[in-house]
């Protein structure tokens, strides 16, 4: 189970692309900077997507952030935050992992990293702001719950 969105209201969160492997990417935030990935519910091992009186309805089971966090002095890394929450039922989202990304930047040879706290908190109010405002967008109150 997840919540019901139409393709029309994703639409409004920002720079919206279908993946047809079965999930949507949302672009959002300051400047954009913010990429989230909604996870669709499974049919038949791909996200399900129905076409429904003209629009595309989606169920989002799953959302996680990617958020920018720097480079390394000599440009020869990125930091990214990984930020993953999931629905639990009646319009609240629960965390389930977050680590930072460090990706050698001419290889793309990466390490995960445990999260700093600040990175983590952060990672929580941008991620709690995108679920929010889902919410308004759809006309059903959402949040991030903070246990």
């Amino acid at each position: 189970m997840g919540l019901i969105v139409y393709e029309r209201e994703l639409k409004k969160l920002g720079g919206f692309r279908w993946n047809p492997n079965g999930f949507v990417l949302i672009e959002f935030g300051p400047d954009n900077r913010n990429h989230f990935r909604l996870d669709l519910a499974n049919q038949n091992g791909r996200g399900k997507r129905v076409y429904s009186g003209g629009d595309y309805i989606y169920e989002v089971t799953s959302i996680h952030l990617k958020s920018f966090l720097g480079t390394g002095q000599d440009d020869t890394h990125t930091y990214w935050l990984y930020y993953y929450v999931a629905y639990v039922n009646a319009g609240v989202w629960k965390w389930t992992k977050d680590y930072v990304k460090d990706e050698i930047t001419q290889t793309k040879n990466f390490t995960h990293m445990t999260a700093p706290e600040d990175d983590a908190q952060n990672g929580y109010v941008e991620t709690s702001d995108f679920i929010e405002y889902l919410g308004k967008l759809v006309g059903s109150p959402q949040t991030l719950s903070n246990t």
